[in-house]
């Protein structure tokens, strides 16, 4: 239903606000604006992990398989959300919505499930067990408070799979910190950076629109993308080691599913970068060490930590203008796929 109050400047939050006030709006939009960019890259994640597991199951199953199949095969990427608060919330949202994902892909841990039993009726798991969510996806998010972290990482030390992807979406506390609280290396987390705020600060978004819409919004959904360069005036950057995470999180997947180094970039350059035929990234643009390279060999588990530095080649082509924009118009593609035609 319609916003009845929405053309009407006499009924906006921004109306009853006085000068000092007003001075104080770009906070309120700078915090959507890291929302919703928060929510669209794990979302984005979630999608090419889940694109690339179903495309390897797809190529490894016969024409007869397939034919006498009467409903589709899926490999799903299992998804862990541990608190389930307002970000919580919009995350399972996004992943629904335009992850690919299913409700029983994804798994919850809050400490009141009854406050999301609109999610339960879907057929989301909705548990308080820290530890089982943990040990039980390939992708686990943590989506608590700062002060509840200590608890929420001692809960799952021990538990975690060698092959679980842990992506930090709790403010402040660095990589390395959490690496130390988890006994666990494979951590990722997107570093916001918060740009100051002036007169020329500008917010495409419509701050009466929740994640969903904001991301379909072509202008909102491309201010989200790390790679895409920050307007003028805008409120927030990502940095771009993100994609360095994203895109080897990716190879560690196609490493996971047991393919050489060939197969797998060839799926970078086909889900990613949406070229598949053309080898834009390449099995040399990988440091595997100092001995020579063997694409026909498995793939090996990429390090998560100081990925620029361990991987200048990648982070070099990854950065060039000509592959940024392929990057950038699969991010933004994804947010335009109704839901029906991701399953």
């Amino acid at each position: 239903m319609d916003d009845i109050a929405n053309n009407l400047s006499s009924l906006q939050f921004e109306s009853a606000l006085g000068e000092e006030e007003t001075r104080l709006l770009p906070l309120r939009y700078r915090a959507h604006a890291v929302n919703v960019s928060t929510c669209a890259q794990a979302t984005y994640l979630v999608h090419i992990l889940n694109e690339v597991r179903q495309s390897v199951l797809e190529s490894r199953q016969s024409k007869q398989e397939k034919l006498l199949q009467e409903t589709v095969t899926r490999d799903p990427t299992l998804v862990g959300i541990i608190g389930c608060g307002r970000l919580g919330k919009q995350l399972v949202n996004s992943f629904l919505v335009f992850g690919r994902c299913q409700p029983q892909d994804i798994f919850v841990s809050t400490r009141r499930p009854e406050s999301v039993q609109t999610l339960a009726d879907q057929g989301v798991n909705i548990i308080f067990d820290n530890a089982k969510v943990a040990k039980s996806v390939h992708v686990l998010f943590i989506a608590c408070l700062p002060s509840q972290l200590p608890v929420v990482c001692k809960d799952i030390r021990g538990s975690i799979n060698y092959s679980t992807l842990v992506y930090s979406l709790v403010a402040v506390t660095p990589v390395s910190k959490l690496c130390q609280l988890l006994s666990f290396k494979n951590v990722f987390r997107p570093e916001i950076e918060l740009l100051s705020l002036d007169d020329s600060c500008y917010y495409p978004g419509d701050m009466t629109k929740d994640v969903i819409e904001s991301c379909r919004d072509t202008r909102v959904c491309a201010m989200t993308c790390p790679l895409e360069r920050p307007a003028k005036g805008s409120l927030v950057k990502t940095h771009d080691n993100w994609v360095m995470g994203v895109t080897l999180s990716f190879l560690n997947t196609c490493a996971l599913l047991h393919l050489n180094m060939l197969e797998s970039f060839q799926l970078v350059n086909t889900i990613i970068l949406q070229t598949p035929d053309q080898q834009i990234v390449s099995t040399s643009d990988l440091t595997v060490g100092r001995h020579e390279c063997d694409e026909l060999k498995p793939l090996a588990l990429c390090s998560l930590t100081s990925t620029a530095a361990e991987q200048p080649n990648l982070k070099a082509k990854l950065m060039d203008s000509s592959v940024r924009q392929l990057f950038i118009n699969k991010y933004i593609s994804i947010f335009r796929i109704p839901r029906l035609l991701q399953k």
